[in-house]
């Protein structure tokens, strides 16, 4: 083993905790302001737990990107052709397609929630208190109230399926509000409120990831996605809805970082790898 002497110096680095010059301390000590865990290295076990999570996680959510403007694509031209004879959708055409869309958010929205909950396990070498568990227990809460949701919203088109609107008679104004009802308003409400809540609570957990990881990879990014995903995940739905987009990208970006320095952690690491 490495003698305390042959570890790497903390030179320019602060404490992530209470921010406390680590100057000429080496890594593997404890912070002699608050007692914080100084980059101590993840287990093997930790390791594969998180690089594990964290590919399922980033393969996922871009599947679940690119199968979401698929499905959405492939569901305005059905519901276009379905009512090219009357000049109005068929309403029970577009009630199955989108039970259809919102059994596929609930099944993604399982999968993602048991594979954050594996993510954000608790790391078995750093006290609890130093366990980011205000940013674990966000990710996870938040995750399941977007499983709630996806569940609650599915329930209320098997229970309550939209009924057809009737085309505007000659001489009255079309209204969009006529094809929206209440509830729908109050439950995207939540809706875009928990999705900006659990971005934000990922890009925070996933800081503390990156000061766990070797030479700290991608602390620089995930600083910035802690202040900039929730900005673009609020003030940036008025860009045109694109600003949600973009904090994703940007959380994404973030995890393909770690997954390869947790990769290059498990090539370096002594032993059989699996």
């Amino acid at each position: 083993m490495p003698s305390r002497g042959d570890e790497p110096d903390m030179a320019g680095v602060s404490c992530f905790f209470c921010g406390y010059s680590l100057q000429g301390l080496q890594i593997g000590a404890a912070c002699p302001e608050c007692g914080g865990p100084i980059d101590r290295p993840l287990d093997p076990e930790t390791t594969r737990s998180l690089l594990g999570g964290l590919r399922f996680v980033f393969w996922l959510t871009i599947a679940q990107l690119g199968l979401g403007f698929a499905l959405g694509a492939v569901f305005g031209v059905l519901t276009a052709l379905s009512g090219a004879a009357s000049g109005q959708p068929n309403q029970q055409f577009v009630n199955s397609y989108t039970l259809w869309l919102s059994i596929f958010s609930v099944t993604v929205n399982v999968l993602l929630l048991a594979a954050w909950w594996r993510i954000t396990k608790p790391i078995p070498s750093i006290a609890p208190e130093y366990n980011a568990p205000r940013a674990r227990n966000g990710v996870r809460f938040t995750m399941f109230v977007s499983l709630v949701l996806a569940i609650a919203a599915t329930v209320r088109l098997i229970v309550n399926p939209p009924q057809a609107i009737p085309p505007p008679q000659p001489g009255q104004a079309f209204s969009i509000w006529n094809y929206i009802r209440p509830d729908d308003l109050i439950l995207g409400a939540i809706g875009l409120l928990i999705s900006a809540l659990l971005i934000s609570m990922q890009a925070l957990y996933l800081r503390f990831v990156s000061r766990r990881l070797q030479g700290r990879a991608g602390l620089e990014l995930a600083d910035t996605c802690v202040w900039l995903v929730p900005l673009l995940a609020t003030v940036g739905l008025l860009a045109c809805g694109l600003g949600p987009i973009a904090a994703l990208v940007l959380v994404l970006v973030l995890m393909g970082i770690q997954i390869n320095a947790l990769k290059r952690s498990r090539l370096d690491a002594p032993g059989p790898r699996h």
